[in-house]
């Protein structure tokens, strides 16, 4: 069967759309973009797509009708024949307050990430996982992609494992994101990564706990580890493994690199 043939849009389904389509990995093609046209008091689309690995493409206005959804955690998770995200996605999603795996394993991925992709999402908490081992996204990380995302907390993963992204890590990728306590595994294995560290990158992170594993297997980092790079992070308690296997870093550990960071 594929998506294509189903009826649009669906009615009647209440406020729960979680699940709906998991581990339907035969459809196929497009899904019609006035799906959930009528489900307009849906929150929760918590893992609708997971595992349908034969899904090819989303239609940009898919949630457009949505404005009361809250969840999109793991939304399209192991959808591996994704090839692009469209950047209005969550364009109409406002309520919105959970990403956490939301394209986990999207393997098929190959467009870099719209930086845009989550400007009006302003209540978001959690991207956690959110490109989980994503292996074959593209482009550079977009500098603005988290700027208007000022709740968040949890960044974990975020990025694990997306060894095709390119380019320098943007200096203000987290400018904005003063409430978050979570980088654990953030950058892990992102090997594509290029150019140094950017020293003001977790600059205005205060309440952040973990860095573990924030960078190890980055082998494409260069230069060398900024003095100031954990200067205005009290709280962490959490910074093991942090430059595991960053083989490319060069210069020595910088005396005062952890000066303020008491906890640990």
């Amino acid at each position: 069967y594929t998506l294509i043939s189903l009826h649009t849009p669906l009615l009647n389904m209440g406020t729960d759309l979680s699940q709906c389509f998991e581990g339907c990995k035969n459809l196929s093609g497009e899904i019609p973009e006035g799906l959930f046209k009528n489900n307009t008091s849906a929150t929760n689309f918590r893992r609708c797509f997971e595992n349908c690995s034969g899904l090819e493409s989303i239609p940009e206005g898919l949630f457009a009708y949505n404005k009361a959804a809250t969840d999109f955690s793991g939304c399209f998770s192991n959808c591996a024949g994704l090839k692009a995200i469209p950047e209005g996605l969550f364009a109409n999603n406002e309520a919105a307050t959970n990403f956490e795996n939301c394209f986990y394993v999207c393997s098929g991925l190959t467009e870099a990430i719209p930086e845009r992709l989550f400007t009006n999402n302003v209540n978001v908490t959690n991207f956690s996982s959110c490109f989980f081992a994503c292996y074959n996204l593209s482009g550079t990380i977009p500098e603005r992609l988290f700027e208007n995302n000022t709740a968040v907390k949890d960044f974990y993963g975020c990025f694990y494992s997306c060894n095709h992204l390119t380019g320098s890590i943007p200096e203000g990728l987290f400018k904005n994101n003063t409430a978050v306590t979570n980088f654990t595994i953030c950058f892990f294995c992102c090997n594509g990564l290029t150019g140094p560290i950017p020293e003001g990158l977790f600059a205005n992170n205060a309440a952040v706990e973990s860095f573990d594993a924030c960078f190890a297997g980055c082998s494409g980092l260069s230069g060398t580890i900024p003095e100031g790079l954990f200067a205005n992070n009290k709280d962490v308690t959490k910074l093991s493994n942090c430059f595991e296997g960053c083989s490319g870093l060069t210069g020595t550990i910088p005396q005062g690199l952890f000066a303020n960071n008491k906890e640990v």
